[in-house]
């Protein structure tokens, strides 16, 4: 079995240049890197955003999905500006303006999937000592401040 976990691991792209940098190939072994990550993100200098972890054999494919559904208005029914009229006499006063709190009205919706995807193909190779790995990681997400 195949174990292969990705991390979604938010930091400014500046220290993500510093760290790519230090992490040259002095190694293969990325746990001095992650250890100075885990390091960043009880700091608040980063955020892990997402983790997923699969378990597969050896040249099977192997996917998970971890999202829900986003609704978002795509047409909208503008407020009635001029030519329509403030009260249900035609011989009131047409408006001009917006009032406040008027706001257009959505007509039309589309929905989209948000969350993380991740699909793996691994490959165990003769000597046993490397894995030749597809890894097709997606992170969809609404607007983080």
């Amino acid at each position: 079995m195949i174990q292969v976990q990705v991390e979604f691991i938010e930091l400014p792209h500046k220290a993500l240049t510093k760290l790519l940098f230090l992490a040259a190939p002095k190694t293969s072994d990325g746990t001095a890197l992650r250890g100075t990550l885990q390091e960043m993100v009880e700091k608040d200098e980063a955020a892990i955003i997402e983790t997923q972890v699969l378990v597969c054999k050896n040249g099977q494919k192997a996917s998970s999905e971890s999202n829900h559904e986003f609704s978002y208005p795509t047409e909208f029914e503008p407020p009635a500006l001029a030519g329509s009229y403030a009260g249900d006499s035609p011989d009131a006063t047409p408006r001009t303006s917006i009032a406040p709190g008027e706001a257009a009205l959505p007509t039309a919706f589309e929905t989209r999937n948000l969350g993380s995807f991740l699909e793996v193909g691994p490959t165990l190779l003769e000597n046993g000592k490397f894995i030749e790995l597809r890894v097709v990681p997606e992170l969809r997400l609404a607007y983080r401040q």
